[in-house]
């Protein structure tokens, strides 16, 4: 099976040929649009992040301090290996408490910063500490990130600076259920395949969005008028994780609907 595969912001890579692992593995996220309030997550954290070694200035940090990215990504990190080590993660759970972990983050201006080109849009890698990856991005006014599936992966965005649009979908069949691509596959190469709209949002600073393996996995991400600067939080749960650019009618099947027909970007 051959896929174009895409970066996280938009960049293209060569095609390139997939094991069948991947197609029977692959699963789509969930996005849900998080708040910085969220309830109930302050306890997970704490106890997911209290049995740490004594003295650790970076894991042993206060709940009310602000964490900076060493802190952030040694708290996350043990997280991501508890979530991995079960037999049925719960995403929900650990998303929000990355989530809250995040709200908390004390973000640095990148040592290296890539410049905003023509294509509207940066990427900047803060920390890769599988299953963990960290990455800050900037966008231009009006800049897009294309369309795009995370498989094998779940992931966070923060919005820091500006506002953004965030428009997540799921591949649903043509009575528009929703598939379960880690039992169903993916859709296959060269044939059209329809996707359902399930979240449609504007994120604000510090706003969150969250987005889970099995659900609303496919996202388009659009700058507003003023730009925005995002932290990208994602957890790798295979080392084949990756994404695809996938094009689509922006014309829904039905008018007023939410459903769209797609293809894999050639």
């Amino acid at each position: 099976m051959q896929f174009r595969r895409i970066d996280s912001w938009g960049g293209e890579w060569a095609d390139e040929t997939l094991d069948d692992a991947l197609a029977t593995g692959v699963s789509l996220t969930r996005r849900r649009v998080l708040r910085t309030g969220i309830v109930g997550v302050t306890a997970l954290v704490s106890g997911a992040c209290g049995a740490v070694r004594r003295g650790n200035p970076i894991e042993d940090a206060p709940e009310a301090d602000a964490l900076p990215l060493e802190a952030f990504v040694a708290r996350t990190r043990r997280l991501a290996r508890a979530l991995l080590a079960e037999d049925d993660p719960d995403e929900d759970a650990y998303l929000a408490a990355v989530a809250e972990l995040l709200r908390r983050h004390a973000p640095e201006r990148p040592w290296r910063m890539n410049p905003v080109g023509e294509s509207g849009r940066a990427m900047n890698m803060l920390a890769w500490m599988p299953p963990v990856i960290v990455y800050d991005i900037r966008m231009s006014a009006g800049a897009r990130i294309d369309l795009h599936d995370h498989r094998h992966y779940n992931g966070i965005i923060q919005c820091r600076e500006g506002s953004l649009r965030c428009s997540n979908f799921d591949f649903v069949d043509d009575a528009g259920r929703r598939l379960d691509t880690r039992v169903e596959g993916v859709p296959p190469e060269g044939a059209d395949f329809h996707i359902r709209r399930t979240v449609d949002t504007t994120l604000r600073p510090s706003d969150v969005a969250a987005l889970q393996r099995d659900r609303d996995n496919i996202h388009e991400v659009v700058a507003g008028p003023e730009g925005c600067v995002l932290t990208d939080v994602f957890t790798h749960f295979r080392p084949e994780a990756r994404s695809y650019g996938i094009e689509w009618d922006r014309q829904p099947l039905r008018a007023g609907g939410d459903v769209f027909r797609a293809s894999w970007a050639s």
